[in-house]
């Protein structure tokens, strides 16, 4: 199974499925709209993503359209992250200067 973020003009892309050639794309749209909420529900959601898979892999060409790869989009487009600047000297020195009291403590409404 071949899954791939498409652009729709949304910033997390819209979830299809590739053909195993690479030549057909499916949308999946209406079992996840997005490869995060498939990863995120993956055990309810893995079966009828297979089995399109399965459908797209082994139907003649007319099923889904054809792949642009133009169209790709990174595959999390916007995952979340952990960024820790701790490894920074500079980052080390001002959390140092805060604890201590050395700088005033920075409040954002």
């Amino acid at each position: 199974m071949r899954l791939v973020t498409l652009k729709n003009g949304k910033p997390d892309g819209e979830l299809h499925l590739v053909s195993r050639d690479n030549s057909r794309v499916l949308s999946a749209v209406d079992i996840a709209p997005t490869l995060q909420y498939a990863l995120d529900h993956w055990d309810a959601l893995y079966r009828a993503l297979h089995e399109r898979s399965a459908r797209l892999n082994s139907s003649p060409a007319s099923l889904g359209q054809a792949f642009n790869a133009q169209q790709a989009m990174a595959p999390l487009p916007r995952a979340w992250q952990w960024l820790d600047g701790s490894a920074f000297r500079s980052h080390g020195e001002l959390a140092s200067a805060s604890t201590t009291g050395r700088l005033p403590p920075v409040f954002v409404p």
